[in-house]
């Protein structure tokens, strides 16, 4: 395992911080990014034999010229090889491969589950409440940070949105200042 900071594909250069979250290419601000421009399909560990190689995200990616996704690489998801092949048909686009165990390498069939994208944000959202205070059914307030009951916190009606109400009214009061409105 390389060490966060480095270019993940092995060639020992070191990557930049981000300035910014990129959610879809799972960054927050200040984190190290995995590759160097250019490197992310460059230089990744390649299984010949099989035509398998490891993406950026850590997934592995089988050659699938026939049946693939992107049209770019001809690449497909191993998992989501493995789980179509199980149902008899393709995953809808509702669907996702949800890892028990949280290493995307390990494709047995016990440790995946399909779920719908919304039950899989779900299972995550529980896992990360119930290892930061044992309770999977409490939610982190938005604004400072803390786990808390769902009863003392307002949530927005999408879900999205969390927060103890007197946060939300010291931000507001806070932004109002700033800005000059009263």
């Amino acid at each position: 395992m390389i060490e966060p900071g480095f270019c993940q594909c092995g060639c020992g250069e070191r990557t930049k911080q981000t300035h910014r979250t990129r959610g879809k290419e799972g960054y927050k601000k200040g984190d190290y990014k995995k590759f160097l421009a250019g490197h992310n399909w460059k230089g990744v560990k390649r299984k010949k034999e099989t035509k398998e190689i490891t993406d950026s995200n850590g997934y592995i990616r089988v050659y699938d010229p026939i049946n693939h996704a992107n049209a770019t690489h001809k690449y497909s998801k191993k998992h989501r090889m493995i789980a179509e092949k199980v149902l008899g048909r393709k995953l809808k686009q509702t669907e996702c491969v949800h890892h028990f165990n949280e290493k995307k390498q390990e494709n047995a069939n016990s440790n995946m589950v399909i779920c719908t994208m919304s039950f899989h944000h779900t299972i995550h959202l529980r896992t990360r409440a119930f290892y930061a205070t044992g309770n999977p059914n409490y939610r982190k307030c938005l604004y400072c940070k803390e786990w808390d009951n769902p009863s003392s916190l307002y949530i927005t009606p999408s879900g999205a949105g969390v927060w103890h109400r007197s946060c939300y009214n010291k931000y507001r009061n806070q932004y109002n200042a700033i800005h000059g409105r009263s």
